[in-house]
């Protein structure tokens, strides 16, 4: 996931904060062996932030990719 967002930030950082973004909330069953879901949502919502004050538009919320993820397995 790290190498991944570092390559994309290079060149475009809004697409790259929400592919790792993305990847957090893919990966957040494998994750939580080392960090808490708690932690997890919170990192998605910090990201969230970071993508809207970026780009300045308003997609769908972190809140709402973790439910689509818990719900049916796939991001929003």
């Amino acid at each position: 996931m790290g190498i991944e967002f570092n390559h994309l930030r290079e060149k475009n950082k809004t697409q790259a904060w929400k592919t790792y973004q993305r990847r957090l909330n893919e990966n957040a069953g494998q994750l939580c062996e080392i960090m808490s879901m708690k932690d997890i949502v919170e990192l998605s919502m910090r990201i969230e932030s970071e993508i809207k004050s970026e780009s300045g538009g308003t997609s769908g919320s972190a809140l709402d990719e973790v439910r689509g993820f818990l719900s049916d397995g796939k991001p929003n």
